[in-house]
């Protein structure tokens, strides 16, 4: 099982932006430094939720303060963007990190943030795919410049959830990255391994995708369960809002219980050595890789090392 790092950079009342992205960097040489294997990071636009409006650029400050962390885009939303400017990006982040990129896409989920943008929110999905042609067309042509460090080009993860997603992330042959409570989780990984098989790609590159499944979970580590999931609850009611906004949605009066249940189904909470038993028992279920989040919504930069000092440890 990989352990790596996920970075939404939130930016809650008190925290300024720029304290955001400096924590943030400082967070995944952090990461590097106890043996972290990849800083995942995505992209949102106009709200506090998150402050990376540009996961490349960041990504390119990454490169220069790092040296063996891989980085991951979870996700850049293609529709959002010019095809053959992002492959171009992507594939200047991967020279300058000397091929440390995974190139992570998705439709994105918001459409408050495609009316930023001018683009279409109900033909997204269809954007996507056809943009995601182009950008590996781009990297693969002999007559493109846009040619990455890594060939012929960076390994592509899909964050995908629909059943016709997941199977067209298979017979891509694309990595596969999830959300969402275990039950989901299996049978999206029973379907993606199952298209694996009659997809016709080798057995090499079956057994790599299929071994190198993504899961993303919040994870909180402290001395016992019941303080750690005390101190998270707050942080998540303020993530959960944000979210609900950046989704088009009406704020929702979240109580206890109802951030218990997201938890549940999200979270790994708890000591290190509970933690570490409920990632063995999803490496069971299939998972490869699990994807960290180690500070949303209102948690610290003190939070987070902290946390994932502990995961490392064995504390």
């Amino acid at each position: 099982m990989l352990l790596s790092t996920f970075h939404i950079a939130s930016s809650p009342p008190g925290q300024s932006t720029h304290d955001v992205l400096s924590q943030t960097i400082a967070e995944i040489e952090a990461a590097e430094a106890l043996g972290f294997h990849t800083a995942w990071l995505t992209e949102h636009h106009g709200s506090a939720y998150g402050v990376s409006s540009s996961p490349t650029l960041l990504a390119a400050a990454i490169a220069a303060r790092t040296q063996s962390i891989r980085i991951g885009f979870a996700v850049n939303v293609i529709p959002l963007h010019q095809p053959f400017r992002l492959a171009e990006e992507i594939a200047l982040v991967d020279h300058l990190s000397q091929g440390r990129v995974i190139a992570g896409f998705g439709s994105g989920y918001s459409p408050v943030e495609y009316e930023l943008y001018g683009a279409d929110f109900q033909n997204r999905r269809t954007a996507h795919q056809e943009g995601l042609r182009r950008i590996i067309d781009f990297w693969t042509q002999d007559s493109s410049a846009a040619k990455p460090f890594q060939r012929p080009h960076p390994s592509v993860a899909i964050t995908a959830s629909s059943p016709g997603s997941i199977k067209t992330a298979a017979r891509a042959g694309h990595r596969l990255l999830l959300l969402g409570p275990l039950p989901q989780v299996r049978e999206r990984i029973d379907l993606y391994r199952r298209t694996l098989e009659e997809s016709g790609h080798s057995a090499a590159v079956k057994e790599s995708l299929s071994s190198s499944i993504g899961l993303l979970r919040h994870i909180g580590i402290g001395t016992d369960e019941a303080s750690i999931r005390g101190h998270v609850r707050e942080a998540t009611r303020w993530h959960l809002n944000e979210r609900d906004v950046l989704a088009g949605d009406a704020p929702r009066t979240l109580d206890d219980d109802a951030i218990d249940t997201y938890l549940a189904d999200t979270a790994l909470i708890g000591t290190a050595d509970e933690v570490r038993r409920a990632i063995a028992h999803l490496s069971e279920a299939g998972v490869g890789e699990i994807l960290g989040y180690f500070k949303w919504g209102t948690l610290t930069h003190q939070d987070a090392l902290e946390t994932m000092r502990r995961l490392s440890d064995g504390e």
